[in-house]
């Protein structure tokens, strides 16, 4: 008789964003051109998360492998992982909205972080694609950037069956 197989369920990732915010103003002072960093009032620059990362269910049946959720939103496996629910609704990249001066300068910082499971174990996320793309000037007063990652996933005696979660920071540049 085979092995039970037993999965593992990523709940959603919390996200919280964060922002360091600059402005360059060019000034001239005795004949040397200096650069002055300010920052702006914050109320100038606000971050809604309106959607969280969300893996999914899914099997680790070997070695290893990794599940990637792209900006768009599509999932896709390497290595021996089986994935449990096809339901799109059940997995979902993050989704942040930035609201900031018409002509800013976003660029986004990539993270990494550790999920840890109900059960043992922990998993690493790597958070490394977004939409648009960093770096992005604003054309209206808010921008949807839709966040990926990947997660990467060992045996199953590093990673036990049970519900893994986390989260994992953000950084805006704002120029």
């Amino acid at each position: 008789m085979a092995n039970p197989v037993t999965c593992i369920t990523i709940n959603k990732i919390v996200m919280t964003a964060t922002q360091i915010i600059t402005r360059i103003i060019p000034l001239l002072s005795a004949g040397f051109f200096l650069m002055l960093t300010v920052s702006p009032a914050k109320a100038q620059f606000t971050t809604t998360v309106i959607q969280q990362l969300n893996f999914g269910t899914f099997c680790p049946v070997g070695a290893s492998g990794s599940i990637t959720i792209s900006p768009a939103g599509v999932r896709t496996v390497a290595g021996d992982i089986i994935t449990i629910n096809q339901n799109s609704a059940l997995y979902m990249q993050a989704i942040v909205e930035v609201e900031a001066p018409i002509g800013s300068r976003l660029t986004i910082v990539n993270s990494n972080t550790q999920l840890r499971g109900s059960n043992g174990g922990a998993m690493t996320l790597h958070i490394n694609s977004t939409d648009p793309v960093s770096s992005v000037i604003t054309t209206t007063s808010k921008t949807n950037i839709s966040i990926g990652g990947t997660l990467m996933i060992s045996n199953m005696t590093a990673n036990p069956s049970g519900k893994y979660s986390g989260s994992f920071d953000v950084t805006f540049i704002i120029e």
